[in-house]
């Protein structure tokens, strides 16, 4: 089995393939493993493939980015189960200005959408902590974004985006709460713009709440 450890430092992967490489994908993991460790920062500059057998452990920062020859910066994988570990607590951030497809079963814990190009869901894609919007639209089709996390915080806006005015969720929103007084947002929207819905949560109790939009 392959072992990468990527400590305290910050790299730029232009063309670091593992097994092999297409068009798009410029990170591949066959069966291997990926550990970042806290306070590392892996750079992809293309699209990150994960297949049977792999295994990723971030605690760092995972940035998927622009890359002009690559296409687009798609995040695929073809794990069982997902390729993210269940102890894992480090960020990964999709800014790529191409736009990203997302494919499997990954659960990510801390997710920045940066993306200009946006972000399509062909599964759906659960956050386990915050979900933090600053430029691009999530669109989901007939997928969904989760968030497990049941704080009212986990779903966020950046500074740069206020009242969700330059990144949201086009299409199915679910997420989890728990009894208290706060407000949760539901940051929806269309192709054309956001929606905001918010929640005051008057001790309610149960799961989850969900959202979609219907204009």
């Amino acid at each position: 089995m392959k072992k990468f450890f990527l400590h305290k430092i910050i790299l730029l992967f232009s063309l670091l393939i593992f097994q092999h490489v297409n068009a798009q994908d410029v990170l591949v993991l066959d069966g291997g493993s990926i550990t970042v460790e806290p306070g590392a920062v892996l750079r992809v500059s293309g699209g990150a493939r994960f297949e049977l057998g792999s295994n990723l452990q971030n605690d760092g920062s995972i940035n998927i980015t622009t890359n002009s020859g690559a296409g687009t910066e798609d995040w695929t994988d073809n794990t069982s189960s997902g390729v993210m570990t269940n102890t894992s607590v480090g960020l990964v951030e999709f800014s790529s200005n191409d736009g990203h497809e997302f494919f499997g079963k990954t659960k990510f814990y801390d997710v920045n959408m940066n993306a200009n190009g946006g972000l399509h869901l062909n599964d759906n894609f659960e956050t386990k902590n915050n979900l933090l919007l600053t430029t691009g639209i999530i669109l989901t089709d007939s997928k969904r974004v989760y968030v497990s996390n049941n704080a009212a915080s986990a779903i966020a806006a950046d500074f740069s985006n206020p009242l969700y005015a330059n990144s949201w969720i086009d299409g199915n929103l679910r997420r989890e709460f728990t009894s208290n007084t706060a407000t949760y947002d539901f940051p929806v929207g269309d192709s054309a713009s956001s929606e905001l819905f918010q929640l005051i949560n008057n001790n309610f109790s149960g799961k989850y709440l969900g959202s979609i939009l219907e204009i």
